[in-house]
């Protein structure tokens, strides 16, 4: 049976990053014909080198209208892959800039498709739109719900605001438009960088540098983790199956705390440094997991990769190509 994306013409814009790269590689499986509009930085530089001959690639900065209205001209769908995305530290310390710059991005690339008649649209949300207030599992209609958690304000008050904003867009120009939000990201290509990188990259980074892994709190916050493939699947499928402008959760299926998240790699890095507390910061949500039931009615998702083989792949992808790279 003929894939629906054979022989489409997809603009995967970050598609060098975590996301994006994957997303890439998927769409190609599936016989798509891919652009990628993205910033190129030294961690990715060996990932488009590899697809070089098979993606057209357009390097640029999204937060100018000019060069959006360039990466979308005679595309048939577009998936917003790009944004500003940084862990808890960074987001902490520089709010506005997240609200900003997420804003300016997402505004742009949606304006681009809208004036250059593409109808299918893929904007990714996250459940950090989710205050800790709301019910956990968390269902969609909590995505609007009370305030988002503070420590990454800027950050979800943007993913909000661009939820909205693809929602207007499809009532007023007509667009099909998914809206999926994510569960936390990881896998191999993460930002494993001392000043933006998440909790997992974080983690594993210390770790294999022989640094004591550091947790913000006791540890007992928890968290739904879910895997790259498993992610770009399903932001597949919501674009093919659910363009509708109606968020859907595409998420892990169980939590974990983040004390056990460290102990479980500690335990797949074999390796015995203790774990640093620093009960003064802030811990953010005390449980955010997501209600994935809409997405495995809708879409059929499920996710096939738990987190101790997902984890396995991530750290067997760091030894062998960061930190060989360095040595």
């Amino acid at each position: 049976m003929r894939s629906f994306w054979a022989g489409k013409r997809v603009l995967v814009t970050g598609g060098t990053g975590l996301i994006g790269s994957h997303l890439v590689e998927l769409l190609l499986e599936n016989q798509a014909v891919v652009r990628i509009a993205a910033r190129l930085q030294r961690r990715n530089v060996s990932w488009v080198q590899t697809y070089q001959d098979r993606v057209e690639c357009m390097p640029g900065d999204l937060t100018e209208p000019d060069v959006c209205e360039q990466c979308c001209q005679g595309m048939d769908i577009v998936m917003h892959a790009a944004g500003k995305v940084a862990g808890v530290p960074y987001n902490l310390a520089h709010p506005a800039d997240m609200l900003t710059t997420n804003l300016r991005i997402d505004t742009n690339v949606i304006d681009a498709a809208q004036k250059v008649g593409i109808k299918r649209y893929l904007y990714i949300s996250g459940v950090t739109v989710y205050s800790p207030t709301v019910p956990v599992p968390t269902p969609e209609d909590q995505g609007l719900v009370g305030l988002p958690e503070a420590s990454v304000s800027g950050a979800s008050w943007a993913k909000r605001v661009g939820e909205v904003q693809a929602q207007l867009y499809a009532a007023e120009h007509g667009m099909e438009v998914a809206i999926v939000r994510l569960s936390n990201v990881y896998g191999p290509r993460d930002d494993f960088s001392e000043t933006t990188a998440h909790v997992i990259a974080t983690t594993i980074r210390n770790v294999l540098a022989y640094q004591p892994p550091k947790i913000w709190g006791n540890g007992d916050q928890s968290r739904s983790y879910l895997y790259v493939a498993d992610a770009v699947r399903g932001l597949l499928l919501a674009t093919e199956k659910y363009p509708k402008a109606d968020p859907i959760n595409i998420g892990g299926a169980s939590e974990i705390t983040l004390h056990e998240l460290v102990c479980l790699i500690l335990q797949l890095t074999e390796s015995d440094l203790p774990i640093l507390f620093d009960t003064a910061r802030p811990v953010g949500h005390p449980r955010r997991l997501a209600d994935s039931r809409k997405a495995q009615s809708l879409l059929g998702f499920q996710p096939r990769v738990d987190i101790k083989e997902g984890l396995e792949k991530t750290i067997t992808w760091y030894r062998t190509t960061i930190t060989r790279a360095e040595t």
